[in-house]
C-alpha cells in the first residue's frame, strides 16, 4: 500500500529548519510506503538554482551532503529518498520478501530486472514499485522538463567514466565521452544533452554523453530522463570525495544558469 502527499509541501509529516547565513530552508518529511517498508522522501526547496538535485540512495552520503551545502549557497530543490540507510529497499508484499534498487525502478522493464536480480519479479510486487516511482515523479515534478540532477557515490575503481569508453563495459550506453588523462576516473559526469556533454569537456570534466537510442533498459532514472528527452546530468563521485562533489556540483549550477 503506498501513501503519498498530492504535492511536495502539502501534507507533511514534520517540518525541520536548517538555519545557513541567516536564510531559512525548511526541510519537509514525507512519508511512503513500499509493501510494509516506509520510506521517507526529504524535500527542499530554496530560490535560485533551475534544477533539482535528486539523490536516490541512502548509503551515498557524501552525495547527499554535497547536495545540501550546494542547495544552500546556490539555490534549488532537493529530494533525498531515505530508509535504512542501505543501497537497497527491502520490502514484503503479501508475506513474501522482495528487494529493488531504487535507481532500476522508473521503466517496466527495469522494475522487472531489479526484482529478478535482488530477489524475484512477482505482479503484484512489480505493481508497487511501480506505483512508489510514479509518485515520486509526480509529487516532486521530476518530469517537468527542470534539468535533473541525480547525485550518485561509487567505490574506488569500481564504476568510472573509463567504463564508458570504446571496448569498456558500458560501452554502447554511451554516444561520447571525455576523459581528462591523469584525472580520478571515479569523479564524472553522466549526461543526456549534448550541450552539457560539451560544456562540461570544455571545463576539462570526465563526462559521458548517454545514446539514448541504444542505452540498455535497466530502469534507472538517467534511462527515463532519455525516454521523454528531460535534461538531466548524474554527478558521481568517490565516497569520501565530498569537496571535489561540491565542485562539480557547482559546475553544473555554473552551466544551468549560463549560456
Amino acid at each position: 500500500m503506498l501513501f503519498s502527499t498530492s504535492a511536495p509541501l502539502a501534507a507533511q509529516d514534520s517540518v525541520q529548519v536548517l538555519l545557513e547565513l541567516n536564510n531559512i530552508i525548511p526541510k519537509v518529511t514525507n512519508n511512503y510506503y513500499l509493501g510494509d517498508a516506509q520510506i521517507r522522501v526529504i524535500y527542499a526547496q530554496k530560490a535560485g538554482a533551475p534544477l533539482i538535485y535528486f539523490n536516490m540512495h541512502d548509503n551515498e552520503n557524501t552525495s547527499a551532503d554535497a547536495g545540501w551545502q550546494v542547495l544552500r549557497e546556490a539555490g534549488g530543490k532537493l529530494v533525498e529518498v531515505q530508509h535504512t540507510g542501505e543501497r537497497n529497499i527491502s520490502f514484503n508484499v503479501q508475506g513474501k520478501k522482495y528487494q529493488v534498487d531504487p535507481n532500476r525502478i522508473f521503466t517496466p522493464t527495469g522494475i522487472r530486472k531489479t526484482l529478478e536480480t535482488n530477489s524475484r519479479f512477482d505482479p503484484a510486487a512489480a505493481a508497487e514499485v511501480e506505483a512508489f516511482s510514479t509518485a515520486l515523479v509526480n509529487d516532486f515534478g521530476l518530469k517537468r522538463g527542470d534539468l535533473v540532477v541525480a547525485l550518485h557515490n561509487n567505490s574506488a575503481d569500481n564504476y568510472t567514466v573509463k567504463d564508458y569508453l570504446p571496448r569498456g563495459t558500458y560501452a554502447r550506453d554511451a554516444a561520447s565521452v571525455n576523459f581528462v588523462a591523469g584525472s580520478d576516473a571515479d569523479d564524472f559526469f553522466f549526461v543526456t544533452d549534448p550541450g552539457h556533454f560539451r560544456r562540461l569537456k570544455s571545463e576539462a570534466y570526465n563526462v559521458a554523453l548517454q545514446n539514448n537510442a541504444t542505452v540498455t533498459d535497466d530502469g534507472s532514472f538517467s534511462v527515463f530522463c532519455g525516454n521523454f528527452g528531460i535534461p538531466y546530468i548524474n554527478v558521481e563521485a568517490e565516497h569520501g570525495h565530498l569537496e571535489t562533489q561540491k565542485q562539480m556540483i557547482r559546475a553544473v549550477v555554473r552551466i544551468s544558469t549560463t549560456r
